[in-house]
């Protein structure tokens, strides 16, 4: 969070199911950093497919544009 500073945390998969975890999360959050709202995911086990998806259809559409479109993670070329 202090390094990044995301204007929002999305919790997923069992930790965004497990209303203790969230609260511990929102715990901790709050005392290591500055007020950073947390919310859980409504996409529940797809949501880390649907990302990947997106990661690779913005990566594809830079090598069809010939763009420099590069994501946080570098991909090899296809």
């Amino acid at each position: 969070i202090g390094m990044l500073d995301p204007g929002l945390i999305v919790l997923g998969g069992g930790v965004g199911r497990n209303a203790l975890m969230t609260a511990e999360v929102e715990r901790v959050a709050g005392e290591l950093a500055w007020p950073t709202p947390i919310a859980v995911s409504t996409l529940e086990d797809v949501g880390t497919a649907l990302g990947a998806m997106k990661l690779a259809l913005d990566y594809s559409l830079g090598l069809i544009l010939r763009e420099d479109r590069h994501p946080a993670v570098v991909l090899p070329p296809l």
